[in-house]
C-alpha cells in the first residue's frame, strides 16, 4: 500500500446548550442530595415494564481524576436487578459483538446480547429475596481472549444506605476497592438509590485521560431485561431475554460520555449532503477527485489511503462549505446539524445556556498506517490510520461571547477503516491547545488552567468513517484541564536537508523523502509525562518524565532524527542508554538498534541520535544499566548498509563467558532462529569488543536481533533485543543535494527500485560532462555520494542519475565560492 495525502483545513463547529450544576465531592450513602452530582442522563420513556417498585429516575456523576463517583436514583425489588454496562473511550471491549456469556448471576444469562456501543464492563446489584441485601457482581468485557471474565464480589449488610468496600480490582484487572451505598426509600425520597465510588485504577487499561459513558437497566438474575433503562426507550415490551439493543431504531442505548477530570462535554453532528457523491469520503476506484458546483467552492480533496491491491481509497477527507457560506454552494451542500446533549465536570458552571466550542484552521500534519487486528486482518493487515492535526484555533462562546481562546491547538485521531479494510468500529483521539493568555474569561481560565497554560481535548466518534449518498457523522470533544504539559513542532520539509523542531528539542537530518500529493511535512512532539509500557528483556528503566511522538506526511522517508535529553535528570552513564520505539501506546516498547550515543558523531554530550528511520512512531530514551547478564555487556547496535546489517557489541567484564549465539527474527510474530556463533573471551577485567555481519537480506521488513550469552557449564541469558528496518523503494528517486548552494562539497542521495548498472554524471549549464562520480552495478537501495568541486568556478550544475540505460531524473545545485 502507498500513503497519499493532500493538505486540507478542517473546522469542527459544535454548539452546545448546557444547564450545568456545581460540583462538591459526594459522600457514599445512598443519598444524593447530600452533594450536588453532575446529570448525566434521566429517564424519559415513562415505560413501567418493572412494576411499580422497581423504578430508575437520574444518573449522576462526579469525577476527580482518581476516583469516579456514580449515583442512580431509583428502587429495586424482589430479586430483580440494577445493572450498569460501562463504555471507556481508549479501552477496547465488545465493539459490535454479542457479550458472551459469564459465569455468575445475570451475565451467565446474556451472552448473546447486543447493544449498540463498546461496552468494557459491567456490574450488576441483585436484591436478594431473603434479607433484601444486594448481591454484587462484576464482569471485565474484551475482543481478545478471554473476552469474558466475571466473579462474585459481595453483598450489601442492609438497604440503608451505610457504604461497605470490596475488592473490585480483582475482578477488572486493575487495583483498588469499589464502594456501595443501597439506600432503598425512594418510594418516599426521590434522591435515594444506589450510590458507588469505583477508583479509576479499578479498571485494567483505562486512566483519567479517558472518558467514559454507562446503560443503566432494571432486570432479573436470569438475564430478562425490561423496559425500564436510562437513557434510551426500548418500546411498549420488555425487550425479554438476550435482546439486541442496536436494532431498536431511533435510540442510543448510552449516556453521552463524561471526562474523567475536570472538563466539558460537547457534542455535535456533521450532517453533510450533495445529492450525487459521498461527503466523508467513499471507496472510490478512481483518482484523486474534486467536485465544483458553480465556482466550485464545494470540493472534495483527498486525503487518504490508496488500496493498489483493489484499486480503490480506502478513506478520503473533504472540505465542505456549510449552506450559506461561500459562493456556488447554497444547493445541495454541507450542512453542520448541532446537538443539545452534553455534560459538565466543572465547579464553576451553574445554570448556563448556550456553550460553543469552535476548532477550526487545522492542517494534517502527520499520518501513519496502523493495524489494531492481527496481522493479516484487513487487504496487507491495513485497518486504520493515525492522523495528528495541528495548527488549529479554539474558540468557547457563552451566548455569543467569547470566554476562551487557543491556539496552536493539536488533534490526533486514530480511525478504523471499514470492511474489508477494518472493522469500522470507532475514530478516537485527543489533542491540546495553549491558552491565548490574558484574552479570556477570569472563571474559565481559572478553572481550566492548572498552571500550564494548556487545555487538553478529548475527540470520540462511534459513525462509519465511511458514507454512501447521505450521512450523520456524529462525534465528541471533550475539553480538559491540561494536565500534561506537551512542546511540539511541524516543519515542511524537502526531499533531504537539516532540520531543527526546536520546542521539542528535535533535529531532523532528512535523507530521501517521497509525497505524489500535498506538502511534504514532519511533525515533532514532546509529552511530559510517562508513556508507560512493556520494556524489552535487558532494558532496565526507560525515563519516566517524557517521551516524543514523530509523524509525518511523506509516503516514505529515510531520516535520522536527534533528540535533546538535557532535560532529563538522573543519567549517570550515557554509556547505558538506548533509544525505545514503538508503533503506539497499544504496543511495547522495541530497542533501536542503530544509535549515535551523547558526544559522538558529531553529537553533544545532551544529544542522542537514532539513526536511518524509515518510519515514524513513539520514541523513549531507556537504560541497560543493571544488566543481569553473567558478562558486562556495555553495548549492543547495529549499522545497516545496503542490505546488510553489522552488530556490533562489548563487554566491560567477562567471567567464566563461553560466547555468544547471534540470534534473529523477521518481523514481530516471526520465530527466532541462530545465524552463527561467536566465541567469548573467558574470563577478562578489560573492554572486549565483537561484531558479527548479516548479509544478503531482503530489502523489507523489520530485522530483529538478540545475543544468547552462554557460560562454560552450560548456562546461559539473553541479552536485550534490538531492532532495524529496511524497505525496499517503490522507485527512481534523486533527491536534492545537501546542503545547497555548497562550497566545496556536498551530498547527493538517490533511490532504486531494482538492481542494475547505475550513473550519476555532474553537467555544466553548457552540457558539458564535469564528472562522474558513479558507474557500477547497484543493488536496490537508497545511496548517498559526495561531489567535491576541486578545480571548479562557481556556478549552477546539473547532476543526472541514469538506470536501466536510460535518463532517469536531473537535478540543479549551486556552487558559491
Amino acid at each position: 500500500m502507498r500513503l497519499k495525502m493532500k493538505n486540507f483545513v478542517r473546522t469542527i463547529l459544535i454548539a452546545m446548550f448546557l444547564c450545568l450544576p456545581v460540583i462538591a465531592q459526594p459522600t457514599i450513602n445512598g443519598d444524593m442530595s447530600d452533594a450536588t452530582y453532575n446529570s448525566l442522563s434521566q429517564f424519559s420513556s415513562g415505560r413501567d415494564g418493572g412494576g411499580t417498585n422497581n423504578n430508575l429516575n437520574l444518573i449522576k456523576f462526579y469525577a476527580d481524576g482518581t476516583d469516579l463517583y456514580l449515583g442512580i436514583t431509583g428502587e429495586i425489588s424482589g430479586a430483580n436487578n440494577i445493572m450498569l454496562f460501562f463504555d471507556f473511550s481508549g479501552y477496547k471491549g465488545r465493539g459490535t459483538n454479542t457479550l458472551g456469556a459469564g459465569t455468575v448471576g445475570a451475565f451467565a444469562n446474556i451472552g448473546t446480547t447486543k447493544m449498540d456501543f463498546d461496552v468494557d464492563y459491567a456490574l450488576e446489584f441483585t436484591e436478594n429475596f431473603t434479607d433484601n441485601n444486594l448481591f454484587i457482581n462484576g464482569c471485565r468485557y474484551r475482543r481478545e481472549a478471554p473476552t469474558v471474565s466475571d466473579a462474585a464480589i459481595g453483598q450489601t449488610a442492609n438497604q440503608n444506605g451505610a457504604a461497605v468496600s470490596f475488592n473490585l480490582g480483582a475482578v477488572f484487572g486493575g487495583v483498588g476497592n469499589i464502594q456501595v451505598g443501597y439506600d432503598n426509600g425512594y418510594a418516599l425520597d426521590n434522591n435515594k438509590g444506589l450510590e458507588l465510588k469505583i477508583p479509576i485504577d479499578v479498571f485494567a487499561g483505562v486512566n483519567s485521560t479517558m472518558a467514559f459513558r454507562v446503560f443503566a437497566v432494571i432486570g432479573t438474575v436470569n438475564g430478562y431485561f425490561y423496559n425500564e433503562c436510562i437513557p434510551g426507550d426500548p418500546g411498549a415490551s420488555n425487550p425479554g431475554t438476550n435482546p439486541d439493543f442496536s436494532a431498536i431504531a431511533n435510540q442510543k442505548f448510552y449516556t453521552s460520555f463524561a471526562p474523567l477530570v475536570k472538563g466539558i462535554t460537547f457534542e455535535g453532528v456533521v450532517d453533510f449532503y450533495y445529492p450525487s457523491s459521498a461527503w466523508m469520503g467513499d471507496l472510490m476506484d478512481n483518482t484523486p477527485f474534486f467536485h465544483n458546483a458553480g465556482d466550485g467552492s464545494c470540493m472534495f480533496s483527498y486525503c487518504g489511503l490508496e488500496v493498489n491491491d483493489c484499486g480503490t481509497y480506502a478513506y478520503q477527507g473533504i472540505v465542505w462549505n456549510p449552506t450559506g457560506q461561500g459562493n456556488g454552494c447554497t444547493s445541495g451542500s454541507g450542512h453542520v446539524n448541532y446537538c443539545n446533549a452534553v455534560v459538565e465536570n466543572t465547579s464553576f458552571l451553574n445554570n448556563v445556556n448556550n456553550i460553543t466550542l469552535t476548532l477550526n484552521f487545522f492542517q494534517l500534519s502527520a499520518t501513519q498506517h496502523r493495524n489494531w487486528g492481527a496481522p493479516g486482518d484487513g487487504p496487507n493487515g491495513i485497518m486504520g490510520d493515525h492522523r495528528v492535526y495541528s495548527g488549529g484555533i479554539g474558540y468557547v462562546y457563552v451566548n455569543g461571547a467569547q470566554v476562551l481562546l487557543t491556539q496552536d491547538n493539536r488533534l490526533s485521531v486514530d480511525i478504523e477503516y471499514p470492511a474489508p479494510y477494518g472493522t469500522g468500529d470507532y475514530s478516537i483521539g485527543d489533542g491540546m491547545g495553549n491558552f491565548e493568555l490574558h484574552t479570556n474569561d477570569a472563571d474559565w481560565e481559572n478553572a481550566l488552567n492548572n498552571g500550564n497554560n494548556q487545555v487538553t481535548y478529548g475527540f470520540y466518534s462511534f459513525s462509519p468513517v465511511v458514507q454512501s449518498i447521505y450521512g450523520a457523522y456524529e462525534f465528541t470533544v471533550i475539553l480538559k484541564e491540561g494536565n500534561v504539559v506537551e512542546n511540539f513542532a511541524v516543519q515542511n520539509v524537502a526531499a533531504g536537508g537539516f532540520y531543527q523542531l526546536n520546542a521539542p528539542g528535535v533535529k531532523v537530518n532528512v535523507d530521501a523523502a517521497e509525497l505524489t500529493y500535498g506538502t511534504k511535512r514532519v511533525l515533532a512532539r514532546e509529552s511530559l509525562e510517562d508513556a508507560g509500557g512493556s520494556l524489552p528483556i535487558g532494558v532496565d528503566a526507560k525515563t519516566d518524565y517524557n517521551y516524543w511522538e514523530m509523524g509525518t506526511t511523506c509516503e516514505s522517508i529515510t531520516s535520522d532524527v536527534t533528540f535533546d535529553i538535557s532535560d532529563i535528570p538522573n543519567i549517570t552513564n550515557t554509556d547505558n542508554l538506548v533509544i525505545l520505539k514503538r508503533e503506539s501506546s497499544y504496543d511495547d516498547w522495541e530497542v533501536w538498534g542503530n544509535v549515535t550515543l551523547p558526544g559522538a558523531g558529531g553529537l553533544t554530550a545532551n544529544e542522542i541520535r537514532a539513526n536511518d528511520l524509515l518510519t515514524y512512531s513513539e520514541f523513549a530514551l531507556g537504560s541497560t544499566g543493571g544488566n543481569a547478564l553473567p558478562v558486562e555487556l556495555q553495548a549492543f547496535r547495529g549499522t545497516v548498509s545496503k542490505n546488510n546489517i553489522t552488530l556490533n557489541w562489548q563487554t566491560a567484564t567477562e567471567k567464566n563467558n563461553y560466547g555468544f549465539d547471534v540470534e534473529r527474527k523477521v518481523n514481530k510474530t516471526g520465530n527466532w532462529e541462530t545465524l552463527g556463533f561467536v566465541n567469548g573471551h573467558g574470563n577478562s577485567h578489560s573492554t572486549k569488543n565483537y561484531s558479527f555481519v548479516d548479509d544478503d537480506l531482503p530489502l523489507t521488513g523489520k530485522y530483529y536481533y538478540r545475543l544468547k550469552q552462554m557460560d562454560m557449564d552450560g548456562k546461559y541469558e539473553y541479552s536485550a533485543t534490538i531492532m532495524f528496518e529496511l524497505n525496499k523503494p517503490l522507485s527512481y528517486n534523486l533527491f536534492q543535494n545537501y546542503p545547497n548552494p555548497f562550497n566545496p562539497s556536498t551530498t547527493i542521495t538517490y533511490q532504486l527500485p531494482e538492481d542494475g548498472r547505475v550513473k550519476i554524471l555532474i553537467y555544466d549549464m553548457l552540457g558539458r560532462l564535469v564528472k562522474e562520480l558513479v558507474n557500477e552495478e547497484k543493488e536496490a537501495g537508497i545511496y548517498k555520494v559526495e561531489f567535491t568541486t576541486k578545480g571548479l568556478a562557481s556556478g549552477t550544475y546539473i547532476y543526472q542519475l541514469q538506470a536501466a540505460g536510460k535518463i532517469m531524473l536531473n537535478k540543479k545545485m549551486l556552487l558559491l565560492k
